[in-house]
């Protein structure tokens, strides 16, 4: 994972809480999400593509990083890799159809 400057962690920060202010006004508003996990990917692992491509790298962060990892979490909840694949196949899905507005 490549190092960030702090001005580019807090631009980020920025972006993804906008983004999720947008996702809980507004239903169908969650692409912001999506393209700014996107954004945050290339910046992070220049050499991978596509929300595929950053996939063990979020996994690794979330791991490392999530105050519940490795606490033994809700036998309900579903693990962060399968939450991500939902959300990168719906993506996929959702491109591929023109179902997205690109903002």
């Amino acid at each position: 994972m490549k190092a960030i400057a702090a001005a580019t962690v807090i631009y980020f920060r920025g972006e993804l809480r906008r983004a999720r202010e947008r996702a809980l006004s507004d239903g169908e508003g969650y692409q912001p999400i999506l393209f700014s996990v996107e954004r945050l990917g290339r910046q992070l692992w220049p050499n991978s593509n596509g929300l595929g491509g950053f996939a063990g790298g979020f996994q690794g962060l979330v791991k490392e990083h999530h105050p519940l990892a490795g606490k033994g979490a809700d036998d309900h909840e579903l693990p962060f890799a399968r939450r991500y694949d939902i959300v990168r196949e719906a993506r996929n899905d959702a491109m591929q159809i023109g179902a997205f507005d690109l903002m």
